[in-house]
């Protein structure tokens, strides 16, 4: 049994790979079948590894390798083990990307079949990402330290209760960010999470960074609410 950790070269997000389905509301796998081409020789590890690159995480909108939520790889004969994480636990998303992960490794030729484990320990942190992913998402050295420096809305005002967590997880983001374009300067509004939107928030700081506001209203474990706001620009 051979073991890998690392990156491997990153494929362009036009050949993302997702389930032949889309992500399910409920929470259940999604169903689909993967014709796997076990005649050829065993993949090396880092073969897998560069497959998965293309298994994009719907919330962040980036492949799985990069943010870190692979932690190791196995390849034993013809079967391959992957041992993985999500951004938090309860992640919504949980059961669209180990589906994704399966079946984008039942297409490695050599591969007969794939054992994918979810494990919480250690806990994934932005730590995890690898250099590529968080220059992609501008985050700084000292991460924690940057998600308590957020701004304040001066006059601020709540216009508005966001609750996403009715929604698939492919649709949750764009959601979010209309609803933040629509506000007018100087207002907020609540979201309503069912998992810490941490993730989120790296992406706010990427594409609109000093122009948004960040305040923790309640931190789970089963609801999170987190107040968003724009802020007005000085006169």
């Amino acid at each position: 049994m051979r073991s890998i950790l690392g990156m491997f070269g990153r494929r362009k997000h036009t050949d993302a790979f997702t389930p032949d389905q889309p992500p399910p509301e409920t929470g259940e796998p999604v169903s689909v079948a993967a014709e796997s081409q076990p005649d050829a020789p065993p993949p090396t590890p880092g073969t897998v590894l560069d497959a998965m690159h293309d298994v994009i995480d719907p919330e962040l909108g980036y492949n799985i390798v990069d943010i870190g939520l692979i932690y190791e790889c196995h390849v034993n004969d013809s079967v391959v083990q992957i041992i993985m994480t999500m951004t938090t636990p309860g992640c919504p998303a949980q059961d669209y990307i180990t589906r994704g992960v399966y079946d984008r490794g039942m297409r490695i030729p050599g591969v007969s079949d794939m054992d994918v484990e979810l494990i919480w320990h250690p806990p994934w942190s932005v730590q995890m990402m690898t250099p590529v992913a968080r220059a992609h998402f501008r985050i700084p050295d000292d991460p924690a330290s940057a998600l308590t420096q957020t701004t304040h809305v001066k006059e601020k005002k709540m216009s508005k209760v966001l609750d996403v967590r009715q929604l698939i997880p492919m649709e949750r983001h764009r959601v979010i960010f209309e609803t933040w374009n629509n506000l007018p300067p100087g207002e907020s509004f609540l979201l309503v999470n069912d998992h810490d939107p941490r993730p989120l928030y790296y992406q706010f700081e990427a594409e609109h960074k000093g122009a948004f506001s960040w305040h923790y209203v309640e931190e789970g474990p089963a609801t999170w609410q987190v107040e968003i706001g724009r802020v007005k620009q000085a006169a």
